[in-house]
């Protein structure tokens, strides 16, 4: 399978990667598409104490679960899914406020292990969302980032509220529109 691997800052490579298994309690996804996120590009651009290079990067992607480790349901097999990115203990202090980004042990998808820019890669069944099937694969790839906006915007918006957005890339105009509706 090919994969595009980050080698450092400025740097990556279309290579070539064995085909990962799955292990109990996770699932093969087959990349259909990724958006680049800004963490991505922050991450090639300059050198990162949390990005190790050899790695492939990738948390903005729509897939199709491809193989089902032990103890995972078969009939996931076949469905298409998003990525809950982050993947956290569930236990800590942190978790259980439900600030799962704020996780001492927690691991993110694209940076401590392999993610959606390969064609395919292994994520916790947890991990993996399933999504109407008349979602578009290029819509689908904004999930993630509208997740995001969408959290911040449920955290005590009200209506009438000023909200300041700092910058117009995907997550501002989303977090722009997604204050709208709290």
């Amino acid at each position: 399978m090919r994969a595009l691997v980050y080698l450092g800052p400025g740097r990556m490579e279309m290579q070539e990667a064995p085909d990962p298994d799955p292990g109990p309690g996770e699932v093969v996804i087959a990349s259909r598409a990724s958006a680049i996120c800004g963490s991505d590009l922050h991450g090639f651009r300059e050198a990162s104490p949390r990005r190790i290079p050899p790695l492939v990067m990738g948390h903005e992607t729509v897939g199709e679960i491809a193989a089902a480790g032990e103890s995972v349901d078969p009939s996931l097999v076949g469905r298409r899914v998003v990525l809950k990115p982050i993947l956290s203990c569930g236990a800590c202090e942190e978790c259980r406020a439900g600030d799962i980004n704020h996780c001492a042990t927690g691991r993110l998808v694209g940076r401590d292990l392999p993610g959606g820019f390969a064609e395919r890669f292994v994520v916790p069944v947890g991990a993996a969302v399933p999504i109407p099937d008349d979602l578009p694969d290029d819509v689908a790839t904004l999930t993630e980032p509208l997740a995001n906006a969408v959290h911040v915007a449920s955290r005590g918006v009200r209506p009438g509220d000023r909200v300041l957005v700092i910058g117009a890339g995907p997550i501002g105009v989303l977090m722009a529109r997604a204050a709208l509706l709290f």
